[in-house]
């Protein structure tokens, strides 16, 4: 079984979407979705209960194995006529309402205790378990979410635009871990294999950036 974490979930299934997808068949893979931090994540895998996972790293790790697949960076996705959009700024992005993306129901995060350290606060007005929730709502109202990038590549997404963050938003790394165990298992290591490729070679995600750049 293959589990992935709730931050990266619209990477399989961008994943699942490629050509590739008839290997997944052939090898009679199971993709689980955990809503849940990748802490736990990770607690899957060491129990054995997940055979591989593609999550964000986390601490206490060291003894898994793990291979990096790409750098994500988050970006602010809005309707394309929402009112914050022309000289969007910080100020702008305070005024309105928040989407969160969060397995465990938190409304509050590390980028909230940087925005309370200012004397500053965001408004939550919803919290959804899935980044893939997140286009349809917003492309129907005035909530602005901070999105990973690469969320915009398992479009199209009409009527949904995305702005650089007003504020500093650390990047992470998401990659694909499994156990020792499993180092020797021909299956398993062919999916690490596949994974490692589709990232270096899914374009669409640098077209979206280019794209951005141009504009």
């Amino acid at each position: 079984m293959c589990g992935v974490s709730a931050p990266v979930d619209n990477s399989v299934h961008r994943w699942a979407k490629s050509s590739r997808n008839s290997v997944q068949n052939r090898l009679g893979l199971k993709i689980r979705s955990a809503w849940t931090g990748a802490d736990d994540t990770f607690a899957l895998l060491a129990d054995g209960n997940v055979d591989l996972i593609v999550s964000v790293i986390a601490e206490g790790t060291a003894a898994l194995r793990w291979e990096p697949l790409y750098t994500e960076r988050y970006v602010v996705a809005m309707r394309s006529q929402h009112p914050a959009r022309r000289g969007f700024s910080f100020d702008k992005w305070l005024r309105y309402p928040h989407i969160v993306v969060s397995g465990r129901g938190q409304t509050a995060g590390s980028l909230d205790a940087v925005l309370a350290s200012k004397g500053k606060a965001r408004r939550v007005a919803m919290v959804v378990p899935s980044f893939l929730a997140v286009p349809r709502i917003v492309a129907d109202s005035d909530l602005l979410a901070l999105v990973p990038e690469s969320l915009m590549a398992t479009g199209p997404y009409p009527g949904v635009v995305v702005c650089e963050p007003p504020v500093a938003v650390p990047s992470f790394e998401v990659g694909v871990a499994w156990h020792a165990r499993r180092d020797h298992d021909a299956a398993s290591m062919h999916v690490v294999r596949l994974l490692v490729e589709m990232s270096k070679n899914d374009g669409r995600l640098r077209r979206l950036r280019r794209a951005r750049t141009a504009s």
